[in-house]
């Protein structure tokens, strides 16, 4: 496994448990984010700064960063990938050797094939070529998946509904 793997692997399960007790108060805030630092510094073998925020978390290493939480997109994710109407449910941005990612999650109450299609026409009309494209459905949900580039951008799209919620997760790469 590579170190920037690994980096993330740890990060992603640091931010699980730091996120998990972020309402636990100052003191308590400051004991978890010295242990999920030690952890991840005994893991990598490199320092490491974890930071907790009311909604949110960010692990800085040598290897790189990653920052998540929920109600926002991220200051830098890129202005070309048009996102839906709605809340974010979740929003994470990793900084590696490998380039920026990030994941969101945009929660609406749009129908799903309606909505995968929207994203597709305006992906398409910011200049991405769409690479592949399909629509599911199921007993329990139905909607699409999206795959587009752009220079130096893929875009990943999942469109998922029941009938009462709809959401759009993206994966966004951008290489160096």
């Amino acid at each position: 496994m590579s170190r920037t793997s690994l980096a993330v692997r740890t990060g992603v399960l640091a931010s699980a448990v730091a996120v998990a007790l972020t309402g636990c108060g100052g003191a308590v805030e400051n004991i978890v984010e010295g242990n999920v630092e030690r952890a991840i510094e005994n893991e990598l073998g490199e320092s490491a700064d974890v930071e907790i925020g009311e909604d949110s978390f960010s692990v800085d290493t040598e290897e790189g960063s990653i920052t998540a939480g929920a109600g926002s997109v991220p200051d830098d994710f890129p202005t070309d990938v048009p996102l839906p109407d709605g809340d974010v449910a979740f929003a994470q941005r990793l900084e590696s050797a490998d380039g920026f990612s990030w994941s969101l999650i945009v929660a609406s109450d749009a129908d799903p094939a309606a909505l995968a299609d929207e994203i597709r026409g305006e992906l398409t009309g910011n200049g991405f070529t769409v690479e592949e494209a399909s629509e599911f459905s199921g007993a329990d949900a139905l909607g699409g998946t999206i795959l587009a580039e752009k220079d130096d951008l893929t875009v990943l799209v999942l469109v998922a509904g029941d009938g009462s919620e709809t959401t759009a997760t993206y994966t966004v790469t951008q290489q160096p």
